[in-house]
């Protein structure tokens, strides 16, 4: 799938009467490789443009108020006004938007100091900037991102500490030794200087310090927690310690957050402090200036809530029908009329009223917020610069704004732009700190900065054990892959599984609001929009170890199992069709299933049928296991016989099992690069049925084996004896009764099937003949529909879990059994047997 990347940026200004801004450089990139560095293919001349002004009166917003010169790279400003542009190739498009101004008055830095790397191949930090424009009647912003449009001049006050690369305009600072120097900059007149700071993030660091260690020798083969440390200055890292030492031991003492306190021994713990140059992290997101009956001061723009119960969150509003213009003054009718003429897509004015309209106005502001200098260059959701590419099939250009299907498809494509891909609570790498060859969201960044400093990290006390690379992806299956919690000085609500599932970054606090002012200057057109810092950051502990535990769950290939999106019309067409180029984006996780791959009826994509096949879900055929062990060495065969070693302190109850003359099973745990464990694997390499033991050696844990010679099975697999029912079959996850009727509706268990409205909530199963479910329904193991953060079509095992409802009550926090059960196969499937006997939900009627 192509990837493009527009340089400067997708949120172009320029200013129609000024000849030292009236027109830009501009490129698009594609990311060709898998893994960082990225290599970025020039196809500017390739892409063709499509025009449309939002804010034109209906039939007349066909209007282009640039030239876009794809053969040479420039974009050229012909008249004031607003345009969104889709720049389209055969089989992707980015959406960018284009500003005219008349005239620009002054210009200033975003940022009051900043960090870049040291760096032979690439440049690291790029400066925002921020300009004033003039004021006119088009309802442009007046303060616009300049960021990267080659208008201000920078160079380095010491090129021995950084130098300045200015290919495609951008300004990034490249890190030659660590030091300090300043960046000048200089454009219409006005001067000004930034702070930099020079970090060399790939050298060896001994400051690992283990937290809860039970097995410190044996590290490298366990599966290793590491905290760190982002926007805690020195005088913090006391916080950061104590908050460390609180949350590591909740993870493993509390119910809630079981497998982990199961299976402990399994794992250490570790943190690395760095301090950052500042408290608090950069917020990419513009804010409200005003306060208003239904929006306070100081919310992201666009607040991702709803003002009234059933009406559009104000997210929902601004991606159907963009942002306001400056000074915008109409009415809800009137613009429930404008709107209505615009033919916008999926667009419904009774989900609009008084107060949502009020909060929709509001959701503007003057000015950008100053970033941070963070010691990662982390930032928390996305600026409107930051757009993403979309692979989808070019549109015809309509002749007309006439409202036909052509136009409409083009204001759908179009309006993308305000579709906020990365909201106020995601946490990324800055892209403004770290290069485009290195980073690229969904992807394990594993050349960036970060993963550079990660895998530098020994142990702080000698031999300084070198762990770091067991964090850092290398396209091999690693224990501790993704098990790397940041923790982020910040006030604001934050908490995300990114870079591929490789780290999990939560805020200390969860505002839905924030205070920052306008910096006093003695020139007024500069308008810096600083943050007031608090001097304490309140924690909310119970919000980070609840973050923690499910954004771990992401590490160990769990999907989402919430809602937050309604299933539309043509919802399968879009995501759940095997014949469309685009990946399904659900199946891959172990946890969640669509109808593409558990459908009842083939031509579900014609008929509608939403029927589904029970015997295809993944989690099918689990075993339900009375006793487990790992094994300790590599299988082997002796004199005809199957010999496997475990602990010898587990083999009393082998021994009574050998007594019982229970059956014995023997499966090989293969685990992909990302994660994946599912499919369970039936070949006879991998799982083996069918054994009984001969001897147990309570001593050494040798076990012999009778039944079959399998090639050798490695050390770390499971050995299991599985419950059976009565008539000697093995009991799986899926109780009979509920299989059955499963099998005989082909309808998932959900006793409230709407699907036309989120439920974020648990969900109970519908009643079953003769058949109780456990005293907490909802943890009942089967199918419910709603996950992969949409209504219907996807699916997940139970009715609730800690990937669906993380901060809820005891009962809804805790990891389904189904997500403990491929933990713990992961971690150590010798204490299934333990998962089992403490955590299968089940009605004592029906044992």
């Amino acid at each position: 799938m192509a990837i493009l990347r527009v340089f400067p940026h997708c949120d172009i200004h320029l200013a129609l009467n000024n000849p030292a801004a009236n027109s830009v450089d501009f490129r698009v990139f594609e990311y060709h490789g898998a893994n960082s560095p990225f290599t970025l293919v020039p196809i500017t001349n390739t892409v063709t443009p499509m025009f449309l002004a939002p804010h034109n009166a209906v039939g007349s917003r066909l209007h282009n108020f640039v030239n876009i010169n794809v053969n040479t790279g420039t974009i050229t400003a012909t008249g004031l006004g607003t345009n969104l542009v889709v720049l389209q190739t055969a089989d992707t498009y980015i959406v960018i938007r284009i500003q005219v101004h008349d005239n620009i008055l002054a210009w200033w830095f975003g940022n009051e100091k900043i960090t870049t790397a040291v760096d032979a191949a690439h440049a690291h930090s790029q400066p925002s900037i921020y300009a004033m424009f003039s004021d006119d009647a088009t309802g442009t912003d007046r303060v616009g991102d300049i960021t990267g449009h080659g208008f201000v001049t920078l160079t380095s006050a010491d090129p021995t500490v950084f130098t300045v690369a200015n290919t495609n305009n951008e300004g990034r600072m490249q890190g030659v030794a660590e030091g300090h120097a300043n960046l000048n900059g200089s454009f219409l007149g006005i001067n000004h200087t930034l702070p930099v700071e020079v970090i060399d993030y790939a050298k060896t660091r001994d400051i690992l310090v283990p937290v809860r260690a039970g097995n410190l020798a044996n590290a490298a083969d366990l599966h290793n927690i590491l905290f760190l440390a982002e926007g805690f200055t020195a005088a913090d890292q006391a916080k950061f310690d104590q908050i460390v030492t609180q949350a590591t031991a909740e993870l493993f003492t509390k119910p809630r957050h079981e497998p982990f306190g199961t299976l402990s021994p399994s794992f250490n713990v570790f943190k690395a402090f760095t301090p950052s140059n500042d408290r608090l992290v950069t917020c990419g997101f513009q804010v409200t200036d005003h306060q208003v009956a239904s929006l306070g001061k100081g919310t992201p723009i666009p607040y991702k809530y709803s003002v009234t119960e059933g009406m559009y969150q104000i997210s929902e509003l601004v991606a159907r029908v963009g942002l306001p213009m400056r000074g915008e003054s109409r009415n809800e009718a009137q613009l429930k009329a404008l709107w209505g003429s615009q033919s916008l897509d999926n667009f419904n004015p009774a989900k609009i009223d008084g107060p949502l309209v009020e909060a929709w106005k509001n959701s503007h502001s003057l000015g950008y917020l100053e970033a941070r200098d963070t010691f990662f260059g982390m930032i928390l959701g996305s600026r409107w610069a930051d757009q993403s590419s979309t692979q989808s099939q070019p549109l015809a250009a309509p002749p007309n704004d006439d409202g036909g299907d052509a136009l409409k498809a083009l204001v759908k494509r179009a309006y993308e732009f305000y579709k906020v891909k990365m909201p106020a609570r995601s946490v990324t790498m800055d892209t403004r700190r770290h290069p485009p060859e290195l980073v690229l969201n969904g992807q394990d960044n594993r050349a960036a900065s970060f993963m550079t400093f990660v895998g530098g990290l020994r142990v702080k006390d000698p031999p300084h054990q070198p762990l770091g690379n067991g964090w850092v992806p290398d396209g091999t299956f690693k224990r501790s892959r993704g098990l790397i919690a940041m923790i982020l000085n910040e006030n604001m609500l934050g908490g995300t599984n990114l870079n591929d599932n490789t780290v999990t970054a939560m805020t200390l606090n969860s505002d839905l609001a924030l205070t920052a002012n306008y910096a006093a200057d003695a020139n007024a057109s500069i308008k810096r929009l600083r943050r007031e810092v608090p001097a304490d950051i309140p924690q909310q502990l119970p919000w980070i170890i609840n973050t923690i535990a499910h954004e771990f769950g992401h590490s160990f290939n769990l999907g989402d199992e919430y809602e937050e999106f309604v299933e539309y019309p043509t919802f399968a067409n879009d995501f759940l069709n095997p014949a469309d180029a685009s990946p399904n984006i659900f199946d891959n996780f172990d946890n969640v299933a669509s109808l593409e791959t558990i459908f009842n009826d083939p031509q579900y994509l014609n008929n509608n049928s939403r029927k589904i096949d029970p015997n295809k879900l993944k989690w099918r055929d689990f075993p339900r296991i009375k006793l487990g062990a790992r094994l300790t060495a590599a299988s082997q065969i002796n004199n005809g016989k199957l010999e496997v070693v475990i602990d010898p302190r587990e083999t009393a109850a082998w021994e009574a099992s050998r007594v019982a003359g229970e059956e014995v099973r023997l499966r090989r745990i293969k685990i992909e690069p990302d994660g994946r464990q599912l499919p369970l694997s039936a070949a006879a390499n991998d799982h083996v049925t069918g054994l009984s033991i001969d001897s147990v050696d309570t001593n050494s844990g040798l076990i012999v084996l009778s039944g079959a010679t399998p090639p050798s099975f490695p050390a770390g697999s499971s050995l299991y004896v599985p419950h059976k029912t009565q008539g000697g079959s093995v009991k799986t996850i899926i109780e009979d009764k509920v299989f059955a009727e499963l099998n005989s509706s082909k309808d998932p268990l959900n006793k409230d099937t709407d699907t036309a409205s989120v439920n974020r909530n648990a969900d109970f199963p519908r009643d079953i003949d003769d058949f109780k479910p456990p005293c907490q329904s909802a943890r009942l193991i089967g199918v419910f529909e709603g996950a992969g953060t949409w209504t219907g079509l996807v699916y997940r095992p139970t009715g609730t879990c800690k990937m669906r409802t993380s901060a809820g009550g005891e009962e809804n926090g805790e990891f389904c059994y189904i997500c403990k059960w491929l933990i713990t196969l992961r971690v150590d499937p010798g204490k299934h047997h333990e998962i089992d006997r403490k955590f299968y939900p089940v009605a004592k009627k029906n044992e």
